[in-house]
């Protein structure tokens, strides 16, 4: 945060003097375009075919992700939901946006044994504000401020200095590790949001083409070797490549689990015998109808302290969304887990979105889900046979 404000106010002579000093490159437009159409050569009866040529060639290879889909949605992943909104520009460096979103969720759960049934509602509102200042050229900084209603106070989600150099980007400070993409339709997140982690580390990018990204990040997570307790620096990487005909793989690894927002080994102090890591994949085809999604995330082998039938856990999640309207569509999730506490073993949903204005997007859905063994149970440790979810979410951007 120290960093943060110091480039605040340190880049802001800088900003302003270059908005003084540097001329607008659309000044010396209208002189090259007028010696463009005073000097004609034969290339000009070949490029419109070339032109349309490049668009169709952009249409078969890119693939659509979030607002540059036919998504009635504000966003599809927890990155884009970072990122979502207008950049409002406060001064000629310094920008924010706003996401403000209203969440209910009902849920029944029905006990294996006499068929009883155990009701819980909520409802959440939640307040996010991301400020970028870019004080110098290939340089940001960026805070991702949100008001956590179960603490009651404002926390940063996100607070980094990113630094770009050609197909390099470097940011260091507090950020969501490459672990998973997490993308989905509905209103609440698939069961493999469990292995997102945040930390404070570095991440470095690499970026040689609109069709490949690398990133590797080091970080110093939460949980900590059981024998001394001392603290071990850990990593993440993933590689996502963009394939012709709307197709998006993606791979990555951490080499702890136990640093995930699932918190794994909270009930251990979040000590451990040895490091269990985890990998993920997906799979994503996008037209201008309909997208389809394969995600799965897992530990890659057994944590010694919980015990055998939750101590590896493995999720997996597949969505399929129909864009009938570009402010309307509908998707439907089938998805599993496997020694995940509290998730059910198999879970069947259908998620429907209406955007009424640009800014603004209303998520509706139900879920049906059955558990096995005893990996979610009510306060009497008895166990559950299957639950049923309907959920709405509200989300407008500022």
């Amino acid at each position: 945060m120290v960093v943060v404000v110091a480039l605040l106010l340190g880049g802001a002579a800088t900003a302003q003097e270059d908005s003084v000093t540097e001329p607008p490159d659309e000044t010396a437009r209208p002189d090259a375009d007028e010696a463009d159409a005073s000097s004609p050569t034969t290339d000009e009866a070949t490029a419109p075919e070339e032109a349309d040529q490049s668009d169709a060639d952009e249409t078969v290879t890119s693939l659509p992700l979030a607002d540059e889909s036919e998504s009635a949605r504000l966003y599809l992943t927890n990155e884009e939901r970072r990122k979502v909104g207008r950049q409002y520009p406060l001064t000629s460096w310094l920008t924010a946006a706003a996401l403000v979103e209203l969440e209910l969720q009902s849920q029944n759960y029905r006990l294996a044994e006499d068929n009883a049934e155990d009701r819980l509602s909520d409802t959440s509102t939640s307040v996010q504000v991301d400020l970028v200042a870019t004080p110098w050229q290939n340089v940001k900084a960026e805070v991702v401020l949100e008001y956590d209603p179960a603490v009651g106070r404002i926390v940063a989600d996100e607070a980094f200095l990113g630094v770009e150099v050609a197909d390099w980007e470097i940011e260091a400070g507090r950020l969501y590790t490459p672990l998973g993409l997490y993308i989905s339709h509905f209103a609440s997140g698939p069961l493999l949001e469990f292995a997102e982690s945040r930390a404070d580390g570095l991440m470095l990018s690499y970026t040689p083409s609109d069709r490949l990204e690398f990133k590797l990040m080091g970080y110093r997570g939460e949980a900590h070797p059981a024998a001394d307790g001392s603290e071990k620096l850990d990593w993440a990487a993933s590689i996502e490549a963009r394939l012709e005909r709307g197709w998006l793989l993606g791979l990555s690894y951490q080499s702890d689990l136990a640093d995930s927002r699932e918190a794994l080994l909270e009930d251990f102090d979040s000590r451990y015998l040895k490091r269990v890591g985890a990998a993920g994949g997906y799979a994503v085809w996008t037209t201008a109808d309909f997208d389809l999604t394969f995600e799965v995330m897992g530990a890659l082998r057994s944590f010694d302290e919980p015990e055998d039938d939750r101590n590896q856990p493995v999720a997996w999640n597949v969505e399929f969304a129909h864009f009938v309207h570009p402010r309307f569509d509908w998707a439907l999730r089938w998805e599993g887990s496997r020694e995940l506490v509290d998730a059910p073993e198999r879970r069947v949903g259908l998620a429907l979105t209406w955007r009424p204005v640009e800014q603004a997007s209303l998520t509706v859905e139900y879920l049906y889900g059955w558990f096995s063994g005893s990996l979610a149970t009510n306060d009497e440790d008895e166990p559950y046979e299957r639950a049923y979810q309907i959920g709405a979410k509200l989300s407008v951007a500022f």
